[in-house]
């Protein structure tokens, strides 16, 4: 084919970002870049490395008797994997350096926050944003306190956050001891009915102590991974439906730079046969080579 500047490729932008999630996790569907729901968490910025994606496979070469001819490459032991180190030591990176170690917080106090729609709603919908973490957006008018719990543990990437109060009125959202002193939401409100939404700290959170017990070996600690890359036009997506994640020999603790957390994400072969999903919406890619 013709050569073509289009097709090539400089992926950076500040939506591209590595999730992690439970095994059989709701996979978002296309088109892209169609937002992760449920369950997904995002392990936080990257270094400007970005991704190291290697395919390893053993091979053995097999020549005829006549004349040593190279007549087939048997290959086995095939070995997919992500290379990526993260620059936030936050709650999902440290379970994934530190993988099924329990991190128990004392001294602490939870915080407390109470959210209050004035006004009667009838229809609409609000949100809530815990600035510098994420929004929770398209809560319906009078949301139960069961669903806010849930919206804002995903939103948020966080367990452990419980609500109660009355729905369509008042909401009080308590953060995990864990999380410590929290900065204040601010709320948006599009209902009908409501003239005003605030929000008010009623218990300020108190940090605790937190200690892990390190163990020297875990068990298989198997969880799904989503990888979005996005070059401004054309977005490619990575989906191991069966992976797992384990820190890559050093943890670099730099006086006058950035602490990063190495990683290896490990593809294993998922019920279809397959490391992970490739999915993108670059039409150069569609030339159909492959059939």
């Amino acid at each position: 084919m013709a050569i073509n500047t289009n097709n090539a490729r400089s992926y950076g932008d500040i939506t591209q970002r590595i999730l992690t999630a439970p095994l059989g996790t709701t996979i978002p569907t296309s088109p892209l870049p169609t937002a992760f729901g449920a369950g997904w968490l995002d392990l936080g910025w990257m270094d400007d490395a970005g991704l190291t994606e290697t395919d390893t496979k053993q091979e053995t070469k097999k020549y005829g008797w006549q004349g040593g001819a190279l007549v087939r490459v048997l290959r086995s032991q095939a070995e997919h994997t992500f290379a990526f180190n993260c620059l936030e030591e936050n709650a999902i990176t440290y379970g994934l350096a530190r993988p099924n170690s329990t991190v128990v917080t004392t001294g602490g106090t939870a915080e407390v926050q109470t959210v209050t729609i004035t006004g009667t709603g009838t229809a609409g919908t609000w949100t809530l944003t815990l600035p510098g973490v994420a929004t929770a957006s398209g809560l319906v008018y009078n949301i139960t306190t069961t669903a806010l719990a849930t919206a804002l543990n995903s939103a948020f990437g966080m367990t452990g956050i419980t609500v109660t109060g009355t729905a369509g009125a008042s909401y009080v959202v308590t953060f995990p001891v864990s999380a410590g002193n929290v900065v204040q939401m601010t709320a948006t409100q599009a209902i009908t009915g409501a003239t005003a939404i605030g929000v008010a700290t009623t218990t300020p959170g108190v940090n605790g102590i937190n200690t892990t017990d390190v163990l020297p070996f875990v068990g298989r600690n198997l969880r799904m991974f989503g990888i979005d890359l996005v070059d401004g036009s054309v977005h490619k997506r990575f989906i191991c439906q069966n992976g797992e994640v384990t820190g890559n020999g050093d943890v670099i603790y730099n006086a006058d730079n950035l602490t990063v957390l190495q990683y290896t994400l490990e593809c294993y072969i998922d019920t279809n046969g397959a490391f992970f999903r490739d999915i993108n919406d670059n039409p150069a890619l569609a030339s159909g080579l492959y059939t």
